[in-house]
This record gives C-alpha cells, sequence and structure tokens, in this order.
C-alpha cells in the first residue's frame, strides 16, 4: 500500500492554517502521491494490479451537501476508508494525477480526500483539471511546475486585449519579475494549454519565487477572467532562453 505521510501532514496543517503557501506544498503532495480509490466490489486478485490502457473501472462516487452533486471519493490509507465504512478491499491503487484526470473527464462536482476525517478537503472542478494536468491551482489560475517531457510553440492566435493588460498589471506590480512570454506548453499526456512564463529576479530563493508567482497569478486573474484559464511557469535558464529566441510572444520586459 502507498505511504502518504507527506500528503497526511500537509493536510494536517492546511486544516489548521489554510495559507496559498502551505496549499501549494499540499497540491505538490498530491501529485506526488498515489491514492486510493473505492469500487464497487473487490478486485478478482489481491495485491498490485496494474491498468491496461483504455481498461474501463467502475469508481465509487458520493453524493456530498458542500457540492451539492456527486463527486469522487479518495483515501490516503486503508485505515481512512476503513473510518470512511467501506469494507476492506474495495478500492484501487492509483498515481493521484491519473485519478483527477478520470474525475475531470466523468464531469463529477469534485473531489474529496478522506472524507469524514477531521482534515479531510474537498478539490472544486477547477482545482481537478488543474491537478489533472499536473499543475498546482491558485485561486485565480494555475502554476505550472517543471516537467521533463516539454513541447513549446508560438500560439497561433492573439491573447483577448483584456486579459493581455491584465498579465501585464501583475507582471509590472511584482517587482521581482523581469520578463514574460506567452507561448503553447505540451506535456503529455495533457493537452495544450497557453501559458504565461515569468523569468524572475535569480536571486531570489524558492519560498519568495514561488510567492512571487502566486502574486502574478491572483492579480492577473482578479483584473480579467480570461486569465485564469492560463498557465503561468517560473522560466528557468534552459526555457528563458528557448523563448527569448523566438520560440514564443513576448509579452513583458522590465
Amino acid at each position: 500500500m502507498p505511504s502518504n505521510d507527506r500528503l497526511a501532514e500537509a493536510m494536517r496543517i492546511v486544516a489548521a492554517d489554510d495559507t496559498p503557501a502551505h496549499r501549494a506544498d499540499l497540491y505538490e503532495a498530491m501529485l506526488a502521491a498515489d491514492l486510493l480509490v473505492l469500487t464497487p466490489e473487490a478486485p478478482a486478485t489481491a495485491g498490485p494490479a496494474p491498468l491496461e490502457p483504455d481498461e474501463a473501472v467502475e469508481l465509487v462516487t458520493i453524493a456530498d451537501d458542500e457540492t451539492d452533486g456527486l463527486v469522487l471519493a479518495v483515501f490516503t490509507s486503508e485505515q481512512a476508508i476503513l473510518r470512511f465504512g467501506q469494507p476492506a478491499g474495495c478500492f484501487l491503487a492509483m498515481p493521484a494525477r491519473e485519478l483527477f484526470a478520470m474525475a475531470d473527464g466523468a464531469g463529477v462536482a469534485g473531489v474529496v480526500i478522506d472524507h469524514g476525517s477531521p482534515t479531510h478537503g474537498i478539490l472544486g472542478p477547477a482545482e481537478v483539471a488543474a491537478l489533472a494536468r499536473g499543475h498546482l491551482p491558485t485561486e485565480d489560475g494555475e502554476i505550472v511546475r517543471a516537467a521533463s517531457e516539454v513541447r513549446v510553440g508560438v500560439p497561433s492566435e492573439p491573447l483577448a486585449p483584456d486579459v493581455v493588460a491584465a498579465v501585464r498589471a501583475a507582471l509590472a506590480a511584482e517587482r521581482h519579475a523581469d520578463a514574460a512570454w506567452l507561448f503553447v506548453l505540451h506535456q503529455p499526456p495533457a493537452d495544450p494549454q497557453l501559458v504565461v512564463a515569468v523569468a524572475l529576479d535569480e536571486a531570489l530563493d524558492d519560498d519568495a519565487r514561488a510567492a512571487a508567482m502566486r502574486a502574478v497569478v491572483t492579480h492577473a486573474g482578479e483584473q480579467a477572467p480570461g486569465a485564469r484559464v492560463l498557465g503561468f511557469v517560473a522560466a528557468e535558464a534552459d526555457l528563458r532562453g528557448q523563448l527569448d529566441g523566438g520560440g514564443a510572444i513576448e509579452l513583458y520586459r522590465r
């Protein structure tokens, strides 16, 4: 069975003190986890059983008062399932991102983690969609995490003027943002997405970089709803060189 101590601790921290930084740590822990998902019946054989490509899996959804709809129930441990009241053995272990992708495709009202526990949490559709892409949700958008397999391209259509203005205003308001580019990001198996790469002050530590990115995403999303569908990524040196060399549309330079 998966060990989700990091995720369980992140859930406890957010339950006690829900800050943007703590929530970002929680999402990172989720994406690194293997989660347990309920099934109507126990698997035919005990032990690990990898799913075949395109294999259909019937999962259990439950009614939830908070979302007024059906949510997919997932758990961090067998103990959490037993506390929920499900018979032992009626579950599958799956990588979290795969589960989020299934939930996003099924159109459920959300995903509830460790239903019935003091630290349980509910992820809404926008959070689930972002996590399915391997990104970190924020209240007004999402932050793209670094990945080993990335394809970039120049957008074929320009952004709406109000979105461009909102992104530029957000970048101008963040004193550590030096430049930004718009490009199409493809991180298989997710669909291509429009992303804004932000060049930040290289002297910033990791916490300060994360805070600066959250500030840009929040400011842009507050100014223009259309900015909330964009991804945002901190541009490391390799990506910055690729984009600055003509692989993207420059949006901003301080």
